[in-house]
This record gives structure tokens, C-alpha cells and sequence, in this order.
């Protein structure tokens, strides 16, 4: 079992762009690569050395931020509620899906159980919890 957070607001997962020459790119390289940066981190520190090889299961916390035009009260209020706002909670998964390839398993193709949520939160962060299941 493997646990860890990404502080900071969830990101979520942009589609490939094309330039005007037709050179099709990863408007989300620089991001990816300081989020694949702290996974190593993380994985170094947990003296995690081999990639996960079978079924895996996921389960996934966004804790998103409150609007700053809220008052103390009503953020108070709504600590810990669902967030139906955007971003959809899918894109934001598919996004930490890709920085975990290759680094925690192969590919994301072998997670075959996902439990996820959006909820509001005073610091913004994502929380995963990955283990493999037979």
C-alpha cells in the first residue's frame, strides 16, 4: 500500500494542443514533470523500489478550495461538502493517473478499482491511496 498528497489545488488534465505548424504538444509538460519530481520524492523517502505489476485500486480525495468571495462563515459552513463545481473530478484523476505511470505502476490501464471524491477544504490538496488487489 502506498500513500501520499499533492498540496496545492487539484489540477486537471488539458487535451493535447496543435501549434500552427501542426506540431501536435503537452500544454501540461512543465506541470507534469514537477508533480512525476514529487512523486519520485515520496517514493524515495517510502523506500518504494518496484513498480506495481498486477490489478490495482485507487482511492482518490480532492479537497478543493473555496471561493475567496465567500464569507468566514459560510466557509465554515461548507468545509468538507461536496464541491459541484468544475473542474470535473475525472479530468483532475486523469491527471494524477499520468504522473504515476511508470512510477508507481506500469500503466494506468491496470487500475481496476476507483473510489474518488471532491470536497471543499481550507488548504486545497489531493490525497491517494494506491494498493494492489488480486
Amino acid at each position: 500500500m502506498l500513500q501520499f498528497v499533492f498540496h496545492g489545488k487539484p489540477i486537471t488534465k488539458l487535451r493535447a494542443r496543435m501549434s500552427k505548424s501542426g506540431f501536435v504538444y503537452d500544454p501540461q509538460n512543465e506541470q507534469k514533470k514537477i508533480s512525476v519530481r514529487s512523486v519520485k520524492d515520496i517514493l524515495k523517502q517510502k523506500d518504494f523500489k518496484e513498480v506495481m505489476k498486477s490489478a490495482v485500486g485507487v482511492k482518490i480525495m480532492l479537497h478543493t478550495q473555496m471561493p475567496n468571495s465567500w464569507s468566514d462563515k459560510k466557509k465554515a459552513e461548507w468545509v468538507g461538502k461536496y464541491d459541484v463545481t468544475k473542474p470535473d473530478i475525472d479530468n483532475c484523476i486523469k491527471f494524477y493517473f499520468d504522473v504515476m505511470n511508470k512510477l508507481v505502476y506500469y500503466d494506468d490501464c491496470q487500475i481496476c478499482k476507483l473510489y474518488s471524491e471532491k470536497r471543499y477544504a481550507y488548504d486545497p490538496r489531493v490525497e491517494v491511496l494506491i494498493k494492489e488487489i488480486f
